[in-house]
């Protein structure tokens, strides 16, 4: 805004250079619900792309999990999509809505995009982040610490690990399901999100209306 006003429309949480502001993180720009209860069954949701090297291998890895879930995969192929119908794993032709997706599910599978990062924390849920570019590196390294979710890139090796860490994640009653709830209500507590209306309330008292 001309340089008189700045905002930083992220979580303090998944900013890497937090530290380095002076100014306080403004949050999202929409309004964020309080974290949500964990539903009746776990289940996962996962949001990836047909471009990862390792996107095969990650399919595998959510049959293999043995819980129920949906995924929607960018440029998936007929291939994957059948392996994952045939085992019965929902498949979504485009991206559902997503923050009532996000909500009903245990766990959320992603590449570490800011959108998919940032629902899944306000709604209280545990992340596999399974990164593949460097930006979205950076989103799983600095969330890492709040042990809310798992960096895949960083920990997990193979197809066993990563089915096995969605059903650890998923579980209700383990760490890191706390710890995304303790992280959603700290969240909450300091209404860091909803920073569009305090914009425009900014840019109105710049231009005088």
């Amino acid at each position: 805004m001309g340089g008189l006003a700045h905002f930083v429309t992220a979580f303090r949480e998944t900013d890497p250079y937090a530290d380095l502001r002076a100014q306080a993180h403004a949050g999202p720009l929409e309004a964020i619900d309080p974290p949500s209860p964990f539903p009746e069954r776990a289940n996962f949701y996962a949001y990836l792309s047909a471009t990862h090297p390792q996107i095969a291998s990650y399919v595998q890895a959510l049959a293999d999990s043995g819980l129920p879930g949906s995924v929607y995969v960018k440029r998936l192929t007929p291939e994957l999509r059948q392996y994952l119908l045939e085992r019965g794993v929902a498949v979504y032709d485009r991206p559902p809505p997503l923050h009532p997706t996000v909500r009903a599910a245990s766990v959320i599978v992603h590449h570490g995009g800011m959108a998919t990062l940032t629902t899944a924390m306000g709604a209280g849920r545990p992340q596999l982040l399974l990164p593949e570019l460097a930006d979205q590196a950076i989103s799983a390294q600095t969330i890492d610490k709040f042990g809310l979710s798992v960096n895949g890139r960083r920990r997990l090796g193979n197809t066993a690990q990563i089915a096995r860490a969605i059903r650890e994640l998923a579980d209700p009653a383990g760490e890191a399901a706390r710890y995304a709830q303790t992280v959603a209500e700290a969240i909450q507590a300091q209404r860091e999100y909803g920073s569009l209306d305090l914009m425009m309330a900014t840019l109105r008292s710049l231009i005088g209306a």
